[in-house]
Protein backbone atom coordinates (compact mmCIF):
# COMPACT_ATOMS: atom_id res chain seq x y z
CA UNK A 1 0.00 0.00 0.00
CA UNK A 2 1.58 3.28 -0.98
CA UNK A 3 2.93 5.10 2.34
CA UNK A 4 3.50 8.46 0.34
CA UNK A 5 0.51 10.76 0.82
CA UNK A 6 1.10 12.60 -2.81
CA UNK A 7 1.01 9.18 -3.84
CA UNK A 8 -2.03 7.73 -2.12
CA UNK A 9 -4.28 10.99 -2.30
CA UNK A 10 -3.56 11.60 -5.66
CA UNK A 11 -6.82 12.05 -8.05
CA UNK A 12 -8.18 8.63 -10.60
CA UNK A 13 -8.67 9.32 -13.44
CA UNK A 14 -12.00 8.76 -13.51
CA UNK A 15 -12.29 11.68 -11.53
CA UNK A 16 -11.04 14.47 -14.17
CA UNK A 17 -13.39 16.98 -15.25
CA UNK A 18 -12.57 15.43 -19.05
CA UNK A 19 -13.69 11.74 -17.59
CA UNK A 20 -17.17 13.03 -17.09
CA UNK A 21 -17.56 14.76 -20.40
CA UNK A 22 -16.65 11.49 -22.10
CA UNK A 23 -19.34 9.94 -20.22
CA UNK A 24 -22.29 12.05 -21.11
CA UNK A 25 -21.23 11.68 -24.46
CA UNK A 26 -21.98 7.73 -23.94
CA UNK A 27 -25.13 8.83 -22.88
CA UNK A 28 -24.63 9.72 -18.63
CA UNK A 29 -25.61 12.31 -16.60
CA UNK A 30 -22.79 13.94 -14.22
CA UNK A 31 -23.38 15.48 -11.35
CA UNK A 32 -20.81 17.52 -9.20
CA UNK A 33 -20.74 17.46 -5.62
CA UNK A 34 -18.25 18.89 -3.44
CA UNK A 35 -15.75 18.36 -6.61
CA UNK A 36 -16.75 14.87 -6.76
CA UNK A 37 -17.84 13.29 -9.62
CA UNK A 38 -21.05 11.15 -9.61
CA UNK A 39 -21.93 9.09 -12.83
CA UNK A 40 -25.78 8.73 -13.57
CA UNK A 41 -27.57 6.07 -15.91
CA UNK A 42 -31.32 6.14 -16.70
CA UNK A 43 -32.67 2.80 -17.40
CA UNK A 44 -34.27 2.83 -20.60
CA UNK A 45 -38.24 3.18 -20.63
CA UNK A 46 -38.23 2.95 -16.78
CA UNK A 47 -38.16 6.07 -14.55
CA UNK A 48 -35.34 5.25 -12.58
CA UNK A 49 -32.00 5.02 -12.47
CA UNK A 50 -28.71 3.63 -11.58
CA UNK A 51 -25.41 5.77 -10.25
CA UNK A 52 -21.67 4.93 -10.12
CA UNK A 53 -18.88 7.22 -8.50
CA UNK A 54 -15.42 6.02 -9.15
CA UNK A 55 -12.46 6.59 -7.02
CA UNK A 56 -13.54 9.63 -5.45
CA UNK A 57 -11.50 11.46 -2.82
CA UNK A 58 -13.28 10.81 0.43
CA UNK A 59 -15.09 11.75 3.10
CA UNK A 60 -17.86 11.10 1.09
CA UNK A 61 -20.98 13.79 1.41
CA UNK A 62 -23.57 10.65 1.90
CA UNK A 63 -26.31 12.95 2.94
CA UNK A 64 -25.66 15.05 -0.36
CA UNK A 65 -25.28 11.58 -2.34
CA UNK A 66 -29.11 10.73 -1.24
CA UNK A 67 -30.60 13.80 -2.67
CA UNK A 68 -29.07 13.20 -6.04
CA UNK A 69 -30.25 9.19 -5.53
CA UNK A 70 -34.20 10.65 -4.93
CA UNK A 71 -33.86 13.43 -7.67
CA UNK A 72 -32.92 10.45 -10.47
CA UNK A 73 -35.05 8.15 -8.94
CA UNK A 74 -32.28 5.85 -7.94
CA UNK A 75 -32.77 2.41 -7.46
CA UNK A 76 -29.01 1.71 -6.36
CA UNK A 77 -26.05 3.41 -6.14
CA UNK A 78 -22.06 1.63 -6.24
CA UNK A 79 -19.29 3.61 -5.03
CA UNK A 80 -15.84 2.48 -5.41
CA UNK A 81 -14.29 4.56 -3.08
CA UNK A 82 -10.80 6.19 -3.00
CA UNK A 83 -8.08 4.72 -0.49
CA UNK A 84 -6.70 8.24 1.13
CA UNK A 85 -9.37 8.68 3.64
CA UNK A 86 -11.59 6.11 3.21
CA UNK A 87 -13.18 4.87 6.37
CA UNK A 88 -15.42 1.57 6.15
CA UNK A 89 -17.57 2.53 9.01
CA UNK A 90 -19.06 5.40 7.40
CA UNK A 91 -20.50 3.65 4.61
CA UNK A 92 -22.08 0.87 6.82
CA UNK A 93 -23.25 3.68 8.81
CA UNK A 94 -24.86 5.08 6.20
CA UNK A 95 -26.36 2.10 4.55
CA UNK A 96 -24.03 0.62 2.42
CA UNK A 97 -23.12 -2.90 2.02
CA UNK A 98 -19.49 -4.66 0.33
CA UNK A 99 -21.08 -5.37 -3.09
CA UNK A 100 -19.70 -7.85 -5.81
CA UNK A 101 -19.83 -4.80 -8.40
CA UNK A 102 -16.39 -3.97 -10.05
CA UNK A 103 -16.35 -1.22 -12.98
CA UNK A 104 -12.95 0.23 -12.21
CA UNK A 105 -9.93 -0.91 -11.63
CA UNK A 106 -9.22 -1.83 -8.24
CA UNK A 107 -5.13 -1.80 -8.25
CA UNK A 108 -2.75 0.87 -9.73
CA UNK A 109 1.15 1.35 -9.21
CA UNK A 110 2.41 5.17 -9.07
CA UNK A 111 5.51 6.28 -9.12
CA UNK A 112 6.73 9.51 -7.57
CA UNK A 113 8.14 11.70 -10.58
CA UNK A 114 8.34 15.16 -8.47
CA UNK A 115 12.21 14.31 -7.86
CA UNK A 116 15.36 14.44 -10.10
CA UNK A 117 15.52 12.65 -13.15
CA UNK A 118 18.54 10.64 -11.76
CA UNK A 119 16.61 9.72 -8.93
CA UNK A 120 13.39 8.53 -11.13
CA UNK A 121 15.78 6.16 -13.70
CA UNK A 122 17.58 4.71 -10.54
CA UNK A 123 14.80 3.94 -8.71
CA UNK A 124 13.63 1.26 -11.89
CA UNK A 125 14.40 -2.20 -11.87
CA UNK A 126 17.57 -3.22 -13.72
CA UNK A 127 15.75 -4.84 -16.17
CA UNK A 128 13.76 -1.72 -17.22
CA UNK A 129 17.03 0.73 -16.84
CA UNK A 130 18.36 -1.71 -19.53
CA UNK A 131 15.74 -2.03 -21.75
CA UNK A 132 15.20 2.01 -21.62
CA UNK A 133 19.05 2.47 -22.64
CA UNK A 134 19.08 -0.61 -25.57
CA UNK A 135 15.66 1.23 -27.10
CA UNK A 136 17.94 4.42 -27.50
CA UNK A 137 20.92 2.41 -28.45
CA UNK A 138 18.61 0.55 -31.02
CA UNK A 139 17.47 4.23 -31.88
CA UNK A 140 14.09 4.03 -31.99
CA UNK A 141 12.48 7.41 -32.42
CA UNK A 142 10.03 8.95 -30.07
CA UNK A 143 7.12 11.59 -31.07
CA UNK A 144 5.12 13.24 -29.33
CA UNK A 145 1.86 14.35 -30.67
CA UNK A 146 -0.14 16.85 -28.55
CA UNK A 147 -3.94 16.42 -30.44
CA UNK A 148 -4.93 20.28 -29.54
CA UNK A 149 -2.60 20.84 -32.55
CA UNK A 150 -3.99 18.13 -34.59
CA UNK A 151 -6.47 19.59 -37.11
CA UNK A 152 -8.19 15.71 -37.38
CA UNK A 153 -7.84 12.61 -36.28
CA UNK A 154 -5.26 10.35 -38.13
CA UNK A 155 -3.00 9.90 -35.61
CA UNK A 156 -5.82 8.90 -32.99
CA UNK A 157 -6.59 6.16 -35.19
CA UNK A 158 -3.20 5.34 -35.76
CA UNK A 159 -3.21 4.62 -31.97
CA UNK A 160 -6.27 2.63 -32.16
CA UNK A 161 -4.47 0.36 -35.07
CA UNK A 162 -1.46 -0.37 -32.77
CA UNK A 163 -4.28 -1.06 -29.61
CA UNK A 164 -5.95 -3.36 -31.79
CA UNK A 165 -3.03 -5.00 -33.18
CA UNK A 166 -2.27 -5.59 -29.24
CA UNK A 167 -5.78 -6.77 -28.34
CA UNK A 168 -5.46 -9.67 -31.09
CA UNK A 169 -1.63 -10.71 -29.75
CA UNK A 170 -2.59 -10.74 -26.29
CA UNK A 171 -6.64 -11.63 -26.74
CA UNK A 172 -8.49 -9.05 -24.49
CA UNK A 173 -11.59 -7.12 -26.16
CA UNK A 174 -11.00 -3.79 -27.33
CA UNK A 175 -14.20 -0.96 -27.22
CA UNK A 176 -15.29 0.65 -30.48
CA UNK A 177 -13.19 3.17 -32.31
CA UNK A 178 -16.82 5.18 -32.30
CA UNK A 179 -16.22 5.30 -28.30
CA UNK A 180 -12.76 5.77 -28.03
CA UNK A 181 -13.24 8.48 -30.25
CA UNK A 182 -15.91 10.28 -27.82
CA UNK A 183 -12.28 9.75 -25.35
CA UNK A 184 -10.54 11.25 -27.99
CA UNK A 185 -12.20 14.42 -28.12
CA UNK A 186 -12.84 15.19 -24.42
CA UNK A 187 -9.32 14.93 -23.72
CA UNK A 188 -8.21 17.02 -26.32
CA UNK A 189 -6.65 19.58 -25.03
CA UNK A 190 -5.07 17.53 -21.86
CA UNK A 191 -3.75 14.26 -23.58
CA UNK A 192 -0.66 13.43 -25.62
CA UNK A 193 0.37 10.44 -27.94
CA UNK A 194 4.00 9.34 -27.58
CA UNK A 195 4.89 7.02 -30.40
CA UNK A 196 7.34 4.82 -30.66
CA UNK A 197 8.98 4.55 -34.57
CA UNK A 198 11.05 2.26 -36.27
CA UNK A 199 14.84 3.67 -37.36
CA UNK A 200 14.25 1.84 -40.49
CA UNK A 201 11.63 2.79 -41.83
CA UNK A 202 10.02 5.97 -39.26
CA UNK A 203 7.10 3.64 -38.94
CA UNK A 204 5.00 3.86 -35.68
CA UNK A 205 5.59 0.13 -33.63
CA UNK A 206 4.66 1.34 -30.85
CA UNK A 207 2.55 4.17 -28.70
CA UNK A 208 1.25 4.95 -25.47
CA UNK A 209 -1.99 7.46 -24.84
CA UNK A 210 -1.68 9.71 -21.63
CA UNK A 211 -3.91 12.22 -20.20
CA UNK A 212 -3.03 14.60 -17.12
CA UNK A 213 -4.74 16.57 -14.89
CA UNK A 214 -2.58 18.06 -12.30
CA UNK A 215 -1.07 16.60 -10.47
CA UNK A 216 -1.50 13.20 -12.40
CA UNK A 217 -0.50 11.90 -15.55
CA UNK A 218 -1.92 8.68 -16.61
CA UNK A 219 -1.00 5.87 -18.68
CA UNK A 220 -4.38 5.45 -19.97
CA UNK A 221 -3.57 3.10 -23.02
CA UNK A 222 -0.90 1.41 -25.16
CA UNK A 223 -0.88 -0.11 -28.54
CA UNK A 224 2.30 -2.33 -30.53
CA UNK A 225 3.51 -4.63 -32.58
CA UNK A 226 6.38 -7.69 -32.64
CA UNK A 227 8.71 -5.03 -33.92
CA UNK A 228 8.00 -2.40 -31.37
CA UNK A 229 8.50 -5.26 -28.69
CA UNK A 230 12.07 -6.40 -30.62
CA UNK A 231 12.76 -2.42 -30.29
CA UNK A 232 12.24 -2.40 -26.44
CA UNK A 233 9.98 0.40 -27.39
CA UNK A 234 7.43 -0.11 -24.95
CA UNK A 235 10.04 0.82 -21.85
CA UNK A 236 10.87 3.85 -23.62
CA UNK A 237 7.45 5.76 -23.78
CA UNK A 238 7.13 5.03 -20.40
CA UNK A 239 10.14 6.72 -19.70
CA UNK A 240 9.63 9.31 -22.47
CA UNK A 241 6.06 9.78 -21.09
CA UNK A 242 7.66 10.49 -17.40
CA UNK A 243 10.09 13.14 -18.34
CA UNK A 244 6.93 14.88 -20.50
CA UNK A 245 4.72 14.58 -17.84
CA UNK A 246 7.71 16.46 -15.40
CA UNK A 247 7.73 19.09 -18.53
CA UNK A 248 4.15 19.77 -17.77
CA UNK A 249 4.22 20.58 -14.25
CA UNK A 250 2.84 16.85 -13.03
CA UNK A 251 3.85 14.76 -9.97
CA UNK A 252 1.80 12.02 -9.67
CA UNK A 253 2.49 9.18 -12.66
CA UNK A 254 -0.60 6.87 -12.33
CA UNK A 255 0.09 3.38 -14.46
CA UNK A 256 -4.04 3.11 -13.89
CA UNK A 257 -4.41 -0.33 -13.78
CA UNK A 258 -2.37 -3.70 -12.87
CA UNK A 259 -3.70 -7.30 -11.60
CA UNK A 260 -5.34 -7.31 -8.16
CA UNK A 261 -4.83 -10.83 -6.33
CA UNK A 262 -8.07 -9.90 -4.57
CA UNK A 263 -9.43 -10.91 -7.30
CA UNK A 264 -8.26 -13.97 -8.96
CA UNK A 265 -10.65 -14.87 -11.29
CA UNK A 266 -10.97 -11.23 -12.78
CA UNK A 267 -8.39 -10.04 -15.72
CA UNK A 268 -6.50 -12.93 -15.63
CA UNK A 269 -4.91 -11.75 -18.34
CA UNK A 270 -3.48 -8.58 -16.35
CA UNK A 271 -0.58 -10.32 -14.70
CA UNK A 272 1.29 -10.23 -18.00
CA UNK A 273 1.36 -6.43 -18.18
CA UNK A 274 1.19 -5.70 -14.60
CA UNK A 275 4.92 -7.61 -14.76
CA UNK A 276 5.68 -4.82 -16.78
CA UNK A 277 4.37 -2.22 -14.90
CA UNK A 278 6.12 -3.14 -11.79
CA UNK A 279 9.48 -3.14 -13.33
CA UNK A 280 9.40 0.61 -12.97
CA UNK A 281 8.87 -0.22 -9.46
CA UNK A 282 6.94 3.18 -7.69
CA UNK A 283 4.37 2.31 -5.42
CA UNK A 284 1.81 -0.05 -4.91
CA UNK A 285 -1.97 0.92 -3.78
CA UNK A 286 -5.06 -0.75 -3.67
CA UNK A 287 -8.46 0.71 -4.11
CA UNK A 288 -10.53 -0.42 -1.28
CA UNK A 289 -13.74 -2.72 -1.90
CA UNK A 290 -16.74 -1.18 -3.46
CA UNK A 291 -19.67 -0.47 -1.46
CA UNK A 292 -23.40 -0.67 -3.04
CA UNK A 293 -27.03 0.93 -1.32
CA UNK A 294 -30.41 0.24 -2.22
CA UNK A 295 -33.07 2.68 -2.71
CA UNK A 296 -35.82 -0.18 -4.44
CA UNK A 297 -36.68 -2.85 -2.07
CA UNK A 298 -37.19 -5.34 -5.19
CA UNK A 299 -33.74 -4.44 -6.66
CA UNK A 300 -31.91 -5.11 -3.12
CA UNK A 301 -34.00 -8.63 -3.09
CA UNK A 302 -32.70 -9.42 -6.67
CA UNK A 303 -29.09 -8.76 -5.45
CA UNK A 304 -28.89 -10.28 -2.76
CA UNK A 305 -30.63 -13.64 -4.64
CA UNK A 306 -27.86 -13.37 -6.92
CA UNK A 307 -25.26 -13.10 -4.14
CA UNK A 308 -25.81 -16.84 -2.96
CA UNK A 309 -23.81 -17.88 -6.48
CA UNK A 310 -21.29 -15.68 -6.60
CA UNK A 311 -17.86 -16.35 -5.66
CA UNK A 312 -16.88 -14.05 -2.46
CA UNK A 313 -13.31 -12.07 -3.38
CA UNK A 314 -10.58 -13.63 -0.83
CA UNK A 315 -9.13 -10.21 1.09
CA UNK A 316 -5.34 -9.73 -0.03
CA UNK A 317 -3.68 -6.99 1.72
CA UNK A 318 -0.39 -5.87 0.46
CA UNK A 319 2.66 -4.76 2.64
CA UNK A 320 5.97 -3.51 2.17
CA UNK A 321 6.74 -5.49 4.80
CA UNK A 322 4.93 -9.26 4.93
CA UNK A 323 4.59 -9.25 0.74
CA UNK A 324 0.95 -9.88 0.45
CA UNK A 325 -1.41 -11.21 3.33
CA UNK A 326 -4.56 -13.30 2.22
CA UNK A 327 -7.71 -13.36 4.44
CA UNK A 328 -8.85 -17.14 4.47
CA UNK A 329 -10.18 -20.01 6.26
CA UNK A 330 -8.33 -22.89 8.29
CA UNK A 331 -9.74 -25.33 10.71
CA UNK A 332 -13.17 -23.48 10.12
CA UNK A 333 -12.01 -20.17 11.40
CA UNK A 334 -11.26 -16.77 10.00
CA UNK A 335 -6.87 -16.60 9.38
CA UNK A 336 -3.99 -14.68 8.19
CA UNK A 337 -1.87 -16.00 5.70
CA UNK A 338 0.97 -15.34 4.99
CA UNK A 339 3.84 -17.35 4.03
CA UNK A 340 1.67 -19.74 5.80
CA UNK A 341 -1.00 -19.22 8.55
CA UNK A 342 0.04 -16.56 11.12
CA UNK A 343 -3.08 -15.82 13.49
CA UNK A 344 -6.75 -17.35 13.62
CA UNK A 345 -7.72 -20.71 12.28
CA UNK A 346 -5.46 -23.24 14.70
CA UNK A 347 -3.91 -20.57 16.54
CA UNK A 348 -7.35 -18.93 18.21
CA UNK A 349 -7.30 -22.56 20.14
CA UNK A 350 -3.62 -22.57 20.71
CA UNK A 351 -4.15 -18.89 22.64
CA UNK A 352 -6.68 -20.07 24.43
CA UNK A 353 -5.41 -23.05 25.76
CA UNK A 354 -2.31 -21.32 26.47
CA UNK A 355 -3.33 -18.03 28.33
CA UNK A 356 -6.09 -20.06 30.34
CA UNK A 357 -3.30 -22.42 31.82
CA UNK A 358 -1.48 -19.35 32.42
CA UNK A 359 -4.87 -18.26 34.77
CA UNK A 360 -4.95 -21.52 36.06
CA UNK A 361 -1.43 -21.11 37.34
CA UNK A 362 -2.55 -18.26 39.82
CA UNK A 363 0.06 -15.82 38.37
CA UNK A 364 -1.33 -12.20 38.98
CA UNK A 365 -0.52 -10.48 35.13
CA UNK A 366 -1.31 -6.81 35.86
CA UNK A 367 0.89 -5.79 32.86
CA UNK A 368 1.29 -7.46 29.77
CA UNK A 369 4.28 -7.40 27.04
CA UNK A 370 2.99 -8.31 23.43
CA UNK A 371 5.20 -8.99 20.68
CA UNK A 372 3.43 -9.28 17.56
CA UNK A 373 -0.12 -8.64 17.26
CA UNK A 374 -1.21 -10.50 14.24
CA UNK A 375 -5.14 -11.23 14.20
CA UNK A 376 -4.98 -9.40 17.88
CA UNK A 377 -6.31 -13.60 19.05
CA UNK A 378 -3.94 -13.13 22.13
CA UNK A 379 -5.21 -9.77 23.10
CA UNK A 380 -8.57 -10.82 23.27
CA UNK A 381 -8.14 -13.49 25.15
CA UNK A 382 -5.82 -11.49 27.39
CA UNK A 383 -8.98 -9.42 28.16
CA UNK A 384 -11.33 -12.42 28.41
CA UNK A 385 -9.49 -13.80 31.15
CA UNK A 386 -7.31 -11.10 32.36
CA UNK A 387 -9.45 -7.77 32.71
CA UNK A 388 -7.88 -5.16 34.46
CA UNK A 389 -4.83 -6.40 32.69
CA UNK A 390 -2.53 -3.74 30.53
CA UNK A 391 -1.16 -4.27 27.23
CA UNK A 392 1.45 -3.21 25.28
CA UNK A 393 0.98 -4.46 22.08
CA UNK A 394 3.86 -3.98 19.62
CA UNK A 395 3.81 -4.93 15.63
CA UNK A 396 5.89 -3.51 13.48
CA UNK A 397 3.37 -3.91 10.44
CA UNK A 398 0.61 -1.44 10.57
CA UNK A 399 -1.05 -3.65 7.35
CA UNK A 400 -1.54 -6.32 10.45
CA UNK A 401 -2.86 -3.45 13.01
CA UNK A 402 -5.67 -2.92 9.90
CA UNK A 403 -6.40 -6.15 9.25
CA UNK A 404 -6.81 -7.21 13.04
CA UNK A 405 -9.43 -4.18 13.05
CA UNK A 406 -11.19 -4.56 9.64
CA UNK A 407 -11.33 -8.47 9.66
CA UNK A 408 -11.13 -9.93 13.35
CA UNK A 409 -13.09 -7.03 14.72
CA UNK A 410 -10.48 -5.91 17.20
CA UNK A 411 -10.84 -2.99 19.39
CA UNK A 412 -8.01 -1.10 19.68
CA UNK A 413 -9.16 0.02 23.08
CA UNK A 414 -8.49 -3.63 24.68
CA UNK A 415 -4.51 -2.38 24.67
CA UNK A 416 -3.67 0.12 26.78
CA UNK A 417 -1.13 0.88 23.83
CA UNK A 418 -0.44 -0.28 20.67
CA UNK A 419 3.41 0.54 19.21
CA UNK A 420 3.88 0.19 15.57
CA UNK A 421 7.50 -0.61 15.73
CA UNK A 422 10.11 -3.56 15.30
CA UNK A 423 9.82 -5.32 18.14
CA UNK A 424 12.81 -6.62 18.61
CA UNK A 425 14.89 -2.44 18.32
CA UNK A 426 11.51 -1.53 20.58
CA UNK A 427 12.82 -4.09 23.29
CA UNK A 428 16.60 -3.43 23.19
CA UNK A 429 15.57 0.20 23.76
CA UNK A 430 13.45 -0.33 26.93
CA UNK A 431 14.46 0.55 30.41
CA UNK A 432 14.93 -2.59 32.73
CA UNK A 433 13.11 -0.63 35.47
CA UNK A 434 9.40 -1.39 33.27
CA UNK A 435 8.62 -4.85 34.51
CA UNK A 436 6.22 -7.12 33.04
CA UNK A 437 4.07 -9.97 34.77
CA UNK A 438 3.72 -11.70 31.14
CA UNK A 439 5.43 -10.91 27.75
CA UNK A 440 4.19 -12.59 24.84
CA UNK A 441 6.77 -13.13 21.58
CA UNK A 442 4.85 -14.12 18.45
CA UNK A 443 7.25 -12.76 16.50
CA UNK A 444 7.12 -14.07 12.74
CA UNK A 445 7.61 -12.70 9.03
CA UNK A 446 6.25 -15.70 6.83
CA UNK A 447 6.74 -18.93 8.44
CA UNK A 448 9.86 -17.88 10.64
CA UNK A 449 11.10 -15.77 13.70
CA UNK A 450 12.82 -13.09 12.39
CA UNK A 451 16.71 -13.38 13.26
CA UNK A 452 17.17 -11.10 15.69
CA UNK A 453 14.37 -12.34 18.09
CA UNK A 454 16.37 -15.60 18.25
CA UNK A 455 19.69 -14.55 19.10
CA UNK A 456 21.39 -13.89 22.88
CA UNK A 457 20.97 -9.81 23.52
CA UNK A 458 17.35 -10.29 22.44
CA UNK A 459 16.98 -13.49 25.21
CA UNK A 460 19.07 -11.51 27.67
CA UNK A 461 17.11 -8.05 27.28
CA UNK A 462 13.51 -10.04 27.94
CA UNK A 463 14.89 -11.16 30.81
CA UNK A 464 15.77 -8.12 32.25
CA UNK A 465 11.91 -6.79 31.65
CA UNK A 466 10.46 -9.62 32.82
CA UNK A 467 9.28 -9.44 36.47
CA UNK A 468 10.88 -12.02 39.28
CA UNK A 469 7.87 -14.60 38.98
CA UNK A 470 6.93 -13.62 35.33
CA UNK A 471 6.58 -15.74 32.50
CA UNK A 472 7.22 -15.29 28.55
CA UNK A 473 5.48 -17.43 26.06
CA UNK A 474 7.34 -17.63 23.64
CA UNK A 475 6.30 -19.25 19.86
CA UNK A 476 8.94 -20.41 17.93
CA UNK A 477 9.42 -21.34 14.25
CA UNK A 478 10.00 -25.16 13.65
CA UNK A 479 11.11 -26.90 10.87
CA UNK A 480 10.76 -30.66 10.10
CA UNK A 481 13.75 -30.58 7.92
CA UNK A 482 15.87 -28.86 10.78
CA UNK A 483 14.56 -30.25 14.25
CA UNK A 484 18.10 -29.77 15.67
CA UNK A 485 17.31 -26.40 14.48
CA UNK A 486 14.48 -25.81 17.49
CA UNK A 487 16.90 -27.65 20.30
CA UNK A 488 19.64 -25.29 19.60
CA UNK A 489 17.22 -22.48 20.08
CA UNK A 490 15.55 -24.35 23.00
CA UNK A 491 19.20 -24.44 24.69
CA UNK A 492 20.11 -20.90 24.05
CA UNK A 493 16.82 -20.02 26.48
CA UNK A 494 18.22 -22.29 28.42
CA UNK A 495 21.16 -20.41 29.03
CA UNK A 496 19.43 -17.18 30.30
CA UNK A 497 16.49 -18.39 31.84
CA UNK A 498 15.86 -21.21 34.87
CA UNK A 499 13.19 -23.03 33.73
CA UNK A 500 12.37 -23.60 29.89
CA UNK A 501 9.53 -26.40 29.09
CA UNK A 502 7.21 -26.98 25.72
CA UNK A 503 3.98 -26.32 26.26
CA UNK A 504 2.97 -26.44 23.08
CA UNK A 505 3.95 -28.11 19.49
CA UNK A 506 2.37 -27.83 15.93
CA UNK A 507 3.90 -28.37 12.59
CA UNK A 508 5.34 -25.45 11.93
CA UNK A 509 5.78 -24.08 15.26
CA UNK A 510 6.69 -24.97 19.09
CA UNK A 511 5.59 -22.75 22.10
CA UNK A 512 8.00 -22.35 24.76
CA UNK A 513 7.21 -21.52 28.39
CA UNK A 514 9.78 -19.79 29.72
CA UNK A 515 10.43 -18.71 33.91
CA UNK A 516 12.76 -16.09 35.17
Amino acid sequence: MAKNNVLLSALDGRQFLQWGEFLKKLGWDVEVIDGRQIYIRRVPLLNHSVIKIQHAVGPMPFAKIDKIAKKYNCVYIVIEPHAYKFNKQDYLKNGYQESFFRFAHTATRRINIASFETEIFKSFSENARRNIKKAKEMGVIVKPVFFKDEKDDSEFRMFYKLLKNLSKMKKFYVPSYDEFHKKWVSFKDNSFLLFGLDPKDKKPVAVVWYGFYKPVISYFQTGINNRGYDLLANYLLVWEGILLGKKLGMKVFDFESVYDPRYPNVNKRWKNYTEFKTRFHGEYLEYPPAYIKFYSPIFKLMYTFSTLFAKKPKAVFHSNINGHILIDKSYGSKTVFSGGPQSGGEFVWMWRRLISQVKSSKLKVKNCLILGVGGGTVIEFLKKYFPDVKITAVEIDPIMVQIAKEHFNLDPKLASKVVISDAVLWVNKKPANRKYDLIIVDLFIGALNPPSSRQGDFLKKLREILNKNGIILYNSQYQEKKPEEFEEFRALCSSFFSQVEQVYGFKKNRVLLINR
